[in-house]
C-alpha cells in the first residue's frame, strides 16, 4: 500500500511539475514552467496587444472570452498534453478555447508567435463556425503572427498545389498547416 501511495504521490507531482506557476491578464490565463517566469511580463505585455490588433484587424469587436494558455517545457509532456500521435513538428495547438505551446528553449519571441497564431485561430473560428478552408484559416493565423519567413520557404516547393489540393489539404490531417516540418 505504502508503494501505490509513493507511485500516485510521485506521478500527480510530475503531472503537477508540467507547468507549476499561473499567471492572469485581461484576456488570459497563462500556465507555464517556473523556470520561464522572467519572460511572462512581455509575453504578457505582448499577447495583450496582439489580441487588440487582431479583433480590430478581424472587426471582431464582441469577442471577450478569456483565452487559457498553456506553456510546455518539453515534447513528451506537450504530446501528453494534446492527447495525440502529432508529428515532432508539432509546435502548437488550439483546442476548444486553449492554447497549447511547446516552448523547449523559452524562447520570447517563439512564444509569442505561437500563442499568436494559435489565438488567431480561436478568434478567427469564433467568427465563422462553420468550414473554413485551410488556406485561409492558416493564412490568416499566418499573417497575424507575423510568420512572413514562411514565404521565403515556398521556393523548394516541388509542386504548387491546385485550387482542389488547398481546400482538401485538412481532411486526414489535422496537424497540416501552411507550413514545412520544422516551421511551426
Amino acid at each position: 500500500l505504502l508503494c501505490i501511495l509513493i507511485t500516485v504521490a510521485f506521478n500527480l507531482s510530475s503531472m503537477c511539475s508540467v507547468y507549476a506557476a499561473k499567471t492572469e491578464t485581461k484576456h488570459f490565463i497563462i500556465s507555464y514552467p517556473e523556470n520561464y517566469e522572467e519572460i511572462m511580463p512581455e509575453v504578457k505585455s505582448k499577447l495583450e496587444n496582439n489580441y487588440e490588433l487582431i479583433l480590430v484587424h478581424l472587426s471582431h469587436i464582441d469577442f471577450d472570452d478569456y483565452i487559457s494558455v498553456e506553456i510546455y517545457s518539453n515534447l513528451k509532456d506537450f504530446h501528453e498534453a494534446i492527447g495525440a500521435d502529432a508529428p515532432d513538428w508539432v509546435k502548437g495547438v488550439f483546442q476548444g478555447g486553449r492554447i497549447k505551446v511547446l516552448i523547449e528553449d523559452s524562447n520570447f519571441d517563439r512564444a509569442i508567435t505561437l500563442i499568436t497564431h494559435e489565438m488567431t485561430h480561436i478568434i478567427t473560428r469564433s467568427l465563422n463556425s462553420g468550414f473554413i478552408p485551410i488556406i485561409l484559416f492558416e493564412g490568416i493565423a499566418t499573417y497575424e503572427a507575423g510568420q512572413f519567413y514562411l514565404v521565403d520557404r515556398l521556393k523548394d516547393l516541388k509542386k504548387i498545389p491546385d485550387i482542389e489540393e488547398l481546400f482538401s489539404m485538412n481532411q486526414g490531417n489535422k496537424f497540416l498547416g501552411s507550413a514545412k516540418r520544422g516551421d511551426l
